[in-house]
């Protein structure tokens, strides 16, 4: 009989490691606290294609960082517990104020968006650079026909060594002082904000995020005066 190939057994092997590789990350998946409360939550963790969401209506956007990105984040649950809402989430990791501009092209109609920049603004930049920054993104929202809500960063304890308390309140000041010259609304993340309830110090776990995704809505609702969904 032939012996097998240098080239079959690389894809033997290739292949069972593969399938190992997939059986484990199963298996840790099905046993970790995720699995259940999604299993409770059903397309807790599903993300919507762009193809699905951009039907005719109003847009409820959201610009942020990390917090709010998704697949498994607090903007994961607000699609999923008001399926009717238009939602268009143009969070992205690591973006701060300071280094973020709109898109050019945009085209809004009063339409609302959350603002829900400033945590990364704690180790790069600070508050003198911050109240530019923030000035100049909420005026470009302004001139964009935008309905603007800003929400306030919530503190991170497990900056304060490179980032301490008194540098994370006055970039928050900066940002609140910036929206209230502007006569947009501003909403504080603090006021729900737990740092035991994130993976890492800066993340909201499960709990967290479901609180953050009902908050936000019902922060919307009242001061941007929103029209719910099928109404």
């Amino acid at each position: 009989m032939t012996a097998p190939s240098r080239t079959t057994e690389f894809t033997f092997v290739t292949t069972l490691r593969g399938a190992l590789t997939s059986a484990l990350t199963f298996a840790l998946l099905a046993a970790s606290p995720f699995a259940s409360f999604a299993q409770d939550n059903p397309r807790w963790d599903y993300e919507v294609p762009e193809s699905e969401r951009d039907y005719a209506g109003e847009r409820f956007i959201i610009i942020g960082d990390s917090l709010s990105t998704e697949v498994k984040s607090w903007a994961s649950i607000l699609r999923t517990q008001f399926p009717d809402l238009n939602l268009h989430n143009w969070a992205q990791g690591r973006r701060s104020i300071v280094g973020y501009k709109l898109p050019p092209d945009i085209i809004s109609k009063q339409e609302p968006t959350i603002f829900i920049l400033g945590s990364n603004d704690y180790w790069a930049s600070d508050a003198q650079n911050t109240r530019a920054a923030t000035r100049r993104l909420l005026q470009s929202m302004i001139d964009y026909n935008m309905n603007v809500l800003v929400f306030l960063p919530p503190y991170h304890p497990k900056w304060y060594p490179n980032s301490p308390e008194y540098k994370q309140t006055a970039i928050r000041n900066a940002i609140k002082s910036v929206a209230d010259s502007l006569e947009i609304p501003t909403a504080d993340l603090a006021d729900i904000w737990d740092s035991d309830e994130t993976t890492d110090g800066i993340h909201p776990n499960d709990e967290l995020s479901f609180r953050v995704a009902l908050w936000v809505y019902e922060m919307s609702q009242e001061r941007l005066n929103m029209q719910k969904p099928n109404e």
